[in-house]
C-alpha cells in the first residue's frame, strides 16, 4: 500500500525511475527529488565466485566449444517491469529460424508462474517446448547460474533500464542481449518489446562470439564500459557529494 509519509529531506533514485517516479515520491515524501548518479561495483559478484569456483580458474566466460547455446532469462516475474514474456517469444523465434543454435533455454525465476494456467498453454504451444529445449527453474544466485548453466544472458524490461544483471554477466565475459535505452552501446540491443529484433541478436552471438577469440576482447570491452559506474569513479563521488551538499 502507497501512503504519504512525513520527515524526509531528500529523496534519491536512480536514472531510470526519474521519469515514471519522481513526481509519485515529491508527493508522498513532501521533499525535494532528485536523481542520483548510479553506481556498481564487482564487490559481492567476486565474493560469490570466489565460492564458487573450486579448482583455481578465473571463473570468466569459457567457449563451450559446442555450436549449440544455453540461453538463460534472469527476471524476477514479480511485476510487469521484469518478465519472461518477451524473451520466450525471442526464444521462440529464434529456435525457428536457428535450430542448430539453441541447446537449452532456462527461464529461472519462474517458479511463481510457470504453472499458471496461461503461461501453461502459452509456453505449451511453442516450438521450442515441443523440442524439449525450453525449462522454468527457480530463482538461483546469479553466479552459479552463469557458471553452470548459461552461455547468452536475455534480457527484458519495461520502466526498469538500469540492471545490475547486465553488469553482473558482462564483467565475467557473458553476452548480454538487452532492451536497456540506458546502454544501447553495451552488448547488444534490441528496442523496446521487439523480439524479432532480440532474436536477431541472439542468432548474431550464437554464430559469432566464440570465433576469433572475441569472447576476450568483449570482456575488455565490457569491463571498460561498466568501470563509468564503479562507485570509486570521480563523477560518481562528486555527484554523491553534491546530493550531501545540497542536505545541509
Amino acid at each position: 500500500i502507497i501512503t504519504r509519509k512525513k520527515g524526509y529531506s531528500a529523496t534519491w533514485l536512480s536514472p531510470h525511475y526519474g521519469q515514471s517516479n519522481k513526481s509519485l515520491f515529491e508527493v508522498l515524501n513532501d521533499c525535494e527529488v532528485s536523481i542520483a548518479p548510479y553506481i556498481w561495483s564487482p564487490r559481492f559478484l567476486m565474493h560469490d565466485l570466489q565460492k564458487e569456483v573450486k579448482d583455481g580458474g578465473d571463473g570468466l566466460y569459457k567457449p563451450s566449444g559446442s555450436q549449440q547455446k544455453k540461453v538463460c532469462v534472469f527476471e524476477p516475474n514479480i511485476s510487469i517491469n521484469k518478465t519472461c514474456i518477451t524473451p520466450i517469444i525471442a526464444i521462440e523465434k529464434f529456435h525457428r529460424s536457428s535450430t542448430h543454435l539453441l541447446e537449452k533455454a532456462h527461464i529461472f525465476g519462474s517458479s511463481g508462474i510457470r504453472k499458471k494456467k496461461e503461461l501453461v498453454n502459452f509456453a505449451l504451444g511453442l516450438e521450442v517446448n515441443k523440442d524439449k529445449k525450453l525449462f522454468f527453474e527457480d530463482r538461483y544466485p546469479i553466479v552459479w547460474s552463469l557458471l553452470n548453466h548459461t552461455d547468452i544472458v536475455l534480457s527484458h524490461h519495461k520502466e526498469n533500464g538500469l540492471n545490475y544483471l547486465y553488469f553482473d554477466a558482462a564483467w565475467l565475459g557473458y553476452p548480454v542481449v538487452h532492451n536497456s535505452e540506458y546502454v544501447k552501446d553495451f552488448g547488444w540491443y534490441y528496442p523496446e518489446e521487439d523480439a524479432e529484433k532480440a532474436s536477431a541478436m541472439l542468432t548474431k552471438v550464437a554464430s559469432s562470439f566464440d570465433k576469433n577469440g572475441y569472447y576476450k576482447k568483449y570482456l575488455e570491452k565490457s569491463r571498460k564500459y561498466i568501470s563509468k559506474y564503479l562507485p570509486e569513479q570521480q563523477e560518481n563521488v562528486d555527484g554523491y557529494g553534491k546530493l550531501i551538499q545540497k542536505l545541509f
